[in-house]
């Protein structure tokens, strides 16, 4: 931790169903507050693997379609660009959709607007662009279709102990 100046991090191990946490630590440079249970960490664009991994248990349970176009989803989005942008297409970073929510949308509804409205500024699937946009857009499809909120798909099909055996290690 300290030859990379990582203030504070957490380890969790399970082993034959036993849950072993570790905290070490601060929480930030500027703080003095050690790492514990109620720590928050951001794990950035981690998330976008565990978003890809509910779309894939929505698609295995028959809930999701990967090829189908997200207005299918979402008929708010009917008659806009995702009459051609497929599931696969937020989830392969093809759509075409920027990285970033533009700094003016501050809530669900101005989000979907700006959805409404978007236009592609190149061929839909022919370009890797990566998107947060997409990826986004992938979670709202996905928990609609699982007929819950997000967080609490995360939460109930528990995307994370799928991967009982995974290892993550990042030295950034």
């Amino acid at each position: 931790m300290e030859e990379k100046q990582i203030p504070g991090m957490s380890v969790a191990i399970s082993v034959d169903g036993k849950h072993y946490i570790y905290h070490y630590g601060v929480q930030s440079k500027q703080s003095s507050v050690p790492v514990s249970d109620e720590t928050l960490f951001e794990i950035g664009s981690l998330s976008k693997t565990f978003t890809a991994t509910l779309a894939a248990y929505a698609q295995n349970q028959g809930k999701l379609d990967f090829s189908q176009k997200v207005s299918h989803y979402l008929p708010e989005l009917k008659g806009s660009a995702f009459d051609q942008v497929t599931v696969m297409n937020l989830a392969t970073h093809t759509s075409g959709l920027s990285l970033f929510v533009p700094d003016s949308i501050t809530n669900s509804a101005e989000l979907i607007r700006y959805y409404q409205q978007w236009k592609p500024t190149k061929a839909i699937g022919q370009y890797r662009s990566y998107s947060n946009l997409g990826v986004g857009l992938l979670g709202i499809v996905t928990a609609k279709q699982l007929k819950m909120p997000f967080e609490q798909a995360m939460e109930k099909i528990d995307v994370a102990c799928t991967w009982i055996k995974t290892y993550l290690y990042s030295c950034a």
